[in-house]
Protein backbone atom coordinates (compact mmCIF):
# COMPACT_ATOMS: atom_id res chain seq x y z
CA UNK A 1 0.00 0.00 0.00
CA UNK A 2 1.34 2.95 -1.08
CA UNK A 3 1.21 6.61 1.10
CA UNK A 4 -2.03 7.93 -0.12
CA UNK A 5 -3.52 4.60 0.07
CA UNK A 6 -3.48 5.21 4.14
CA UNK A 7 -4.09 8.88 4.01
CA UNK A 8 -7.40 7.86 1.89
CA UNK A 9 -8.60 5.13 4.26
CA UNK A 10 -8.25 7.12 7.54
CA UNK A 11 -9.25 10.95 6.60
CA UNK A 12 -12.77 10.91 6.67
CA UNK A 13 -14.64 7.93 8.49
CA UNK A 14 -17.71 9.04 6.38
CA UNK A 15 -16.89 7.10 3.24
CA UNK A 16 -13.79 6.62 0.98
CA UNK A 17 -13.11 5.13 -2.26
CA UNK A 18 -10.46 2.04 -2.95
CA UNK A 19 -9.18 0.89 -6.42
CA UNK A 20 -8.87 -2.63 -6.94
CA UNK A 21 -5.18 -3.50 -5.73
CA UNK A 22 -5.75 -1.12 -2.68
CA UNK A 23 -6.05 -1.70 0.89
CA UNK A 24 -3.91 -2.83 3.78
CA UNK A 25 -2.04 -6.46 2.02
CA UNK A 26 -1.43 -8.85 4.66
CA UNK A 27 -0.09 -12.38 4.11
CA UNK A 28 -1.79 -14.79 6.35
CA UNK A 29 0.62 -16.72 8.71
CA UNK A 30 -1.30 -20.33 8.29
CA UNK A 31 -1.42 -21.07 4.71
CA UNK A 32 0.48 -17.61 3.32
CA UNK A 33 -2.57 -16.69 1.31
CA UNK A 34 -2.95 -12.94 0.90
CA UNK A 35 -5.34 -11.17 2.71
CA UNK A 36 -6.45 -7.44 1.42
CA UNK A 37 -8.71 -5.50 4.13
CA UNK A 38 -10.43 -3.01 2.44
CA UNK A 39 -12.65 -1.47 5.53
CA UNK A 40 -12.08 -2.08 9.22
CA UNK A 41 -11.94 -0.18 12.82
CA UNK A 42 -8.68 1.34 11.55
CA UNK A 43 -10.26 3.34 8.90
CA UNK A 44 -12.76 4.43 10.91
CA UNK A 45 -15.69 1.26 10.54
CA UNK A 46 -16.08 0.13 13.96
CA UNK A 47 -18.94 -2.08 13.25
CA UNK A 48 -18.10 -3.65 10.09
CA UNK A 49 -14.68 -5.38 8.69
CA UNK A 50 -14.43 -6.13 4.89
CA UNK A 51 -11.89 -7.51 2.84
CA UNK A 52 -10.45 -10.23 0.61
CA UNK A 53 -9.21 -13.29 1.50
CA UNK A 54 -6.90 -16.27 -0.98
CA UNK A 55 -7.09 -19.77 0.68
CA UNK A 56 -4.71 -21.53 -0.94
CA UNK A 57 -4.89 -25.12 -2.50
CA UNK A 58 -5.81 -27.94 0.07
CA UNK A 59 -5.66 -25.16 2.93
CA UNK A 60 -8.67 -24.46 4.95
CA UNK A 61 -9.75 -22.20 7.81
CA UNK A 62 -11.04 -24.15 11.32
CA UNK A 63 -13.95 -23.96 12.75
CA UNK A 64 -14.44 -20.78 14.43
CA UNK A 65 -17.45 -18.22 15.62
CA UNK A 66 -17.55 -14.79 15.77
CA UNK A 67 -20.17 -14.43 19.06
CA UNK A 68 -21.10 -10.90 17.94
CA UNK A 69 -20.80 -10.35 13.95
CA UNK A 70 -22.61 -11.77 11.31
CA UNK A 71 -20.34 -13.22 8.41
CA UNK A 72 -21.12 -13.10 4.72
CA UNK A 73 -18.84 -14.16 1.70
CA UNK A 74 -19.27 -13.88 -1.96
CA UNK A 75 -16.97 -16.69 -3.70
CA UNK A 76 -14.78 -14.75 -6.24
CA UNK A 77 -13.01 -17.94 -7.79
CA UNK A 78 -12.82 -21.37 -6.90
CA UNK A 79 -14.89 -23.94 -4.90
CA UNK A 80 -14.06 -26.24 -1.75
CA UNK A 81 -16.46 -26.81 1.29
CA UNK A 82 -17.97 -25.04 3.85
CA UNK A 83 -18.91 -26.29 7.10
CA UNK A 84 -21.86 -24.80 8.91
CA UNK A 85 -22.56 -26.14 12.14
CA UNK A 86 -20.79 -29.90 11.51
CA UNK A 87 -22.79 -29.69 8.07
CA UNK A 88 -20.73 -29.51 4.85
CA UNK A 89 -21.68 -27.40 1.76
CA UNK A 90 -20.29 -27.47 -1.16
CA UNK A 91 -19.49 -23.78 -2.59
CA UNK A 92 -18.14 -22.60 -6.41
CA UNK A 93 -17.49 -19.39 -7.72
CA UNK A 94 -20.51 -16.85 -8.03
CA UNK A 95 -21.93 -18.66 -4.50
CA UNK A 96 -22.93 -16.34 -1.25
CA UNK A 97 -22.36 -17.50 2.42
CA UNK A 98 -24.25 -15.57 5.08
CA UNK A 99 -23.81 -17.07 8.83
CA UNK A 100 -24.85 -15.63 12.24
CA UNK A 101 -22.85 -15.37 14.90
CA UNK A 102 -24.53 -18.44 16.66
CA UNK A 103 -23.25 -20.86 13.94
CA UNK A 104 -19.48 -22.50 14.07
CA UNK A 105 -17.92 -22.22 10.70
CA UNK A 106 -14.95 -23.65 8.91
CA UNK A 107 -14.01 -23.93 5.27
CA UNK A 108 -11.59 -25.99 3.36
CA UNK A 109 -10.76 -25.23 -0.10
CA UNK A 110 -10.46 -28.14 -2.14
CA UNK A 111 -9.25 -25.78 -5.16
CA UNK A 112 -7.43 -21.79 -5.22
CA UNK A 113 -10.63 -19.79 -3.50
CA UNK A 114 -10.58 -15.84 -3.32
CA UNK A 115 -13.31 -14.92 -1.13
CA UNK A 116 -14.77 -11.25 -0.37
CA UNK A 117 -15.66 -11.42 3.46
CA UNK A 118 -17.74 -9.13 5.36
CA UNK A 119 -18.47 -9.25 9.06
CA UNK A 120 -20.92 -6.67 10.78
CA UNK A 121 -21.34 -6.39 14.74
CA UNK A 122 -24.68 -7.26 15.82
CA UNK A 123 -26.89 -4.21 16.36
CA UNK A 124 -25.48 -2.21 13.13
CA UNK A 125 -26.72 -0.47 10.32
CA UNK A 126 -30.82 -1.80 10.68
CA UNK A 127 -30.86 -2.78 14.34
Amino acid sequence: MNEGDQERRTVSPQGYVLGAGEGEHLIHFRDHGQIVIKADSATGFDNLALGTQQVTVGAGIPIHRHLKMNEAFYVLEGSGIFILNDVRHPFEKGGTIVVDPSVETGKTGTDYVWLLSCLRQQGGARS
